[in-house]
C-alpha cells in the first residue's frame, strides 16, 4: 500500500526526532513500531527497551503505533507498563493520535485501558474535536457514544392471573353443539418502525457530499429501500456563521443534495419531503469549530407519516 506524501513527510520528522540520542536497541524499537513488526517489539521489550521511549518533543513509541495504526504493538507496550495519558509537547495523547488517523481498534484499546476521552491538547482540543476536524465520521460517532449505558429495554408486563368462573347453573338438557369451522389464521403484519437514520456532515459553505460520507448514505439507501412504503423527511441545517436566509438557503441545497442521491439511486421523488432550518436549531450551543461541524448537517428520517417542521425538530431534540 503507498503511502500519501503528507503521511510520508510526518513520519520523516517522527524518525528523525526519535532517534536523535537513541541506543542501538532504541532506534531498533522505532523501526519495529513504524514497520508494524509486533516480534521484534516483543523481543526488544524482553531485552529492556522501556515501553515508555520517547522523542525529545515527548511523543511516546506508543504514539506512533496509535498514529500508524498498530494495534497488536499498541497492547504489547501497554501491557509492558506504557503510559496511555502521557502527552508530547503540543499536549497530545496516543488517544488523539489515534483519533486523528480513524484508527478505531487502538482508540477502544487504549480507553479500555484508562485513556482520558477528556483530556485536550495545548489548543484545548479533546481527541473528538480532533477526529472531527479531520472528518473521521466512524471516529466522531465512537467517541462520542463511549461510556453511554445501553438502553434499558422496557420490562414485560406481568400476565394477571386466570380468574376461575363460577360453574352455570347444569341445564335439563344439553343441546347437541353445532359443527364449528376451524378460522383461518390471521396474518400478523411486520410492525412499521418509525426511526432517524444516520446524519449527513458538510463542510462549511458547502453542499457537496463529502466522500467520507458515502458509506453513511449508502447504509441509508439501503434500509429506505428495505421499507419502500415509508416516507422520507429530510431536515437540512447549518452552522451559525452567515446570514439567517443565507443559511436557510444552503441548508435547503444540503437537502437537495441528499434528495438527488437518493433518487439516483432508485427512491421515488414523492416519498421525500424537505425542511430547511438554516441556523435556527443547533444541536451543538458551543462557538467552537467541533460544534459547528456538527451543526452542518441533514437529518434523515423514515416515517410512516409525513411529519410537520415542528416534529421534525421535537424528534431531533428528544
Amino acid at each position: 500500500m503507498k503511502l500519501s506524501y503528507k503521511l510520508v513527510v510526518v513520519l520523516s520528522v517522527l524518525m528523525l526526532v526519535f532517534f536523535a540520542g537513541c541506543s542501538n536497541n532504541e532506534k531498533a524499537m522505532i523501526d519495529a513500531v513504524k514497520n508494524g513488526d509486533t516480534p521484534q517489539v516483543q523481543s526488544l521489550l524482553d531485552k529492556g527497551v522501556s515501553p515508555n521511549l520517547k522523542a525529545d518533543d515527548g511523543k511516546t513509541v506508543l504514539m506512533l503505533a496509535a498514529y500508524l495504526g498498530h494495534p497488536d504493538i499498541a497492547k504489547l507496550l501497554i501491557d509492558k507498563g506504557a503510559d496511555v495519558n502521557a502527552k508530547d509537547s503540543n499536549g497530545k495523547t496516543a488517544l488523539m493520535f489515534a483519533a486523528e488517523k480513524g484508527n478505531l481498534a487502538i482508540a477502544n484499546l487504549l480507553l479500555e485501558k484508562g485513556a482520558d476521552l477528556n483530556a485536550t491538547d495545548n489548543n484545548g482540543k479533546t481527541a473528538l474535536q480532533i477526529a472531527q476536524e479531520n472528518n473521521q465520521a466512524a471516529m466522531v460517532e465512537f467517541l462520542s457514544n463511549w461510556g453511554k449505558p445501553a438502553p434499558t429495554p422496557m420490562p414485560t408486563a406481568t400476565p394477571m392471573p386466570a380468574v376461575t368462573p363460577i360453574p352455570a347453573a347444569t341445564p335439563v338438557s344439553t343441546p347437541i353443539p353445532a359443527a364449528t369451522e376451524t378460522p383461518a389464521p390471521v396474518e400478523t403484519p411486520i410492525p412499521v418502525v418509525n426511526k432517524k437514520l444516520t446524519s449527513i456532515f458538510f463542510d462549511f459553505d458547502k453542499a457537496v457530499l463529502r466522500n467520507d460520507q458515502n458509506g453513511s448514505m449508502a447504509e441509508n439507501l439501503a434500509a429506505l429501500k428495505d421499507n419502500p412504503n415509508m416516507n422520507i423527511i429530510l431536515g437540512g441545517h447549518a452552522d451559525e456563521r452567515g446570514t439567517r436566509e443565507y443559511n436557510l438557503a444552503l441548508s435547503g441545497q444540503r437537502a437537495k443534495t441528499i434528495q438527488k442521491y437518493l433518487t439516483d439511486n432508485g427512491i421515488a421523488q414523492e416519498r421525500i419531503t424537505i425542511y430547511a432550518f438554516g441556523k435556527d436549531y443547533p444541536l451543538k450551543k458551543g462557538h467552537d469549530e467541533a460544534s459547528r461541524s456538527y451543526n452542518r448537517r441533514v437529518d434523515i428520517w423514515e416515517w410512516e407519516s409525513v411529519l410537520s417542521k415542528e416534529q421534525v425538530i421535537n424528534e431531533t431534540t428528544k
